[in-house]
């Protein structure tokens, strides 16, 4: 009986000595738990302010970063337009028909918020000047802008002697990075003698009409895109004999890299153009188109491409086409060659008659060195239809910088 009694005592006593264990474990934990808050607080609470530092300090890095790149630029940008303002552009030319010339330029971006600009060029045969005030961003407008210039020109050529004074209001509209229009009126003085058909003196009212576009990477040295350029100039003489004509010209330029590098660089250059007017009427002899220059045909007497006279004077013409392949070679970084093609004439009517002339066609080479003060750039052209007023090679010499 005592030994069951005894099971019995045991049965009553585990199930209570359980519960005092539990609740002093528990007893326990509440005890300690300011231990374990304190722990908290004491470990974690500095890990994350800590890593709250942290961040800020990488946020502020980040923007003293941003702040101090945005000041980098804005001191580049500086730089830049303070150059453009100081230092002239320089160019050093020579010419076989036209001898020895310089040309120069001047700009502040920033003259009273627009850009103001000065150039001018001679040589023996040539000499004119420029000076141009353009407003940016007209009315607010980032993409309208314009120009107002005032120039004079004076030439002594073989076909006629020039002298001329112009004043225009140019406005200028982006439409897109690529595409542009630009229109606005120009009143031209001109005064021409020694001209075989057509001299005296011209009081004209034009509005050149301008639309271009292009995506070349880089206008200084093109490599690859294209770029189209339509201009349409309808001229009015308004004092003594009236007359009105209209001249159109349609030019375009392709460039294309056959390699990464751009060490080989494949060029195609054209211009067409044709004057309209009523019942054949003369025009102003420097209206007209006259084809030989470094950029018309080279290697020909400079404008003397063009129907002559009974005498052998150029007299101009009323329609031209001209086109040039080119393949340039960059030997090294500053150092290249190139091999050229080009052909064209200029014709007495509105539509050339191919028949009546063909193309006169030339072909040379030239080198090009980039130094500190701009590159320096000589061609020699060999007119392949050589005339009795043409040389055997004509030399172009360019160095410096233009606009």
């Amino acid at each position: 009986m005592r030994a069951a009694q005894s099971r019995s005592n045991t049965r009553v006593a585990m199930p209570y000595k359980l519960h005092t264990t539990r609740v002093a474990e528990r007893q326990e934990i509440v005890k300690n738990f300011p231990l374990v808050v304190k722990t908290i607080l004491i470990c974690v609470l500095p890990m994350l302010m800590l890593f709250l530092i942290a961040l800020h300090v990488m946020h502020t890095d980040e923007q003293n970063e941003i702040e101090t790149k945005t000041l980098q630029i804005e001191a580049i940008e500086t730089e830049v337009r303070d150059a453009q303002k100081i230092l002239p552009h320089l160019l050093l030319t020579y010419d076989t028909y036209l001898g020895p010339g310089i040309a120069a330029g001047w700009q502040d971006p920033d003259f009273f918020g627009n850009t103001l600009k000065i150039q001018g060029a001679l040589n023996t045969k040539i000499q004119e000047g420029e000076i141009s005030y353009t407003f940016n961003n007209l009315q607010g407008h980032d993409n309208l802008s314009l120009m107002l210039a005032l120039g004079f020109l004076t030439q002594d050529i073989k076909a006629f002697r020039e002298n001329s004074v112009f004043v225009a209001g140019i406005f200028e509209r982006k439409f897109t990075e690529n595409l542009s229009l630009s229109v606005g009126p120009m009143l031209q003085w001109m005064k021409v003698n020694k001209a075989a058909n057509f001299n005296g003196t011209f009081d004209l009212l034009k509005s050149p009409i301008h639309l271009r576009w292009q995506n070349i990477d880089d206008p200084n040295n093109p490599s690859n895109g294209v770029d189209f350029q339509l201009n349409l100039v309808p001229s009015f003489q308004f004092m003594n004999s009236n007359f009105a004509y209209l001249m159109g010209t349609l030019s375009g330029r392709l460039y294309k890299s056959f390699t990464e590098s751009k060490r080989h660089i494949f060029s195609l250059k054209f211009m067409i153009g044709s004057i309209l007017t009523r019942n054949g009427q003369s025009i102003p002899p420097p209206d007209l188109f006259y084809a030989g220059s470094q950029t018309t045909l080279r290697g020909y007497n400079y404008w003397t491409v063009s129907p002559m006279s009974p005498t052998g004077q150029p007299i101009g013409g009323f329609s031209m086409i001209i086109f040039s392949v080119e393949l340039a070679n960059r030997i090294s970084k500053d150092f290249g060659m190139t091999i050229f093609y080009d052909a064209g004439n200029v014709y007495a009517n509105t539509i050339p008659n191919f028949s009546q002339n063909g193309l006169l066609q030339s072909a040379g080479f030239g080198i090009w060195y980039y130094t500190p003060i701009g590159p320096i750039r000589l061609e020699a052209a060999f007119p392949l239809d050589k005339r009795s007023i043409d040389k055997a090679v004509g030399l172009y010499f360019r160095m410096g910088q233009s606009f």
